[in-house]
């Protein structure tokens, strides 16, 4: 398999990844997490070590697609 025909795959695989709703981009904060998962923004932050995050100064940032993964293990 050459490079070109890597790029095919690799582009095919995101299409059927963003289909399937295992890409997203977008970054929410932790109320939106607690209304995903359905629970308290304080059981977010308690919580928040086993929950993939990123730290942006003191505030809790995830990514949509992280929090969509998880609720499918």
């Amino acid at each position: 398999m050459n490079r070109a025909d890597a790029r095919l795959v690799a582009e095919e695989l995101y299409k059927i990844m963003r289909k399937e709703g295992l890409v997203d981009d977008k970054v929410i904060g932790a109320e939106e997490v607690a209304e995903i998962l359905g629970c308290s923004t304080e059981t977010i932050y308690r919580k928040s070590s086993d929950i993939p995050h990123t730290k942006v100064g003191k505030t809790l940032r995830f990514f949509k697609s992280d929090i969509i993964k998880m609720l499918r293990r």
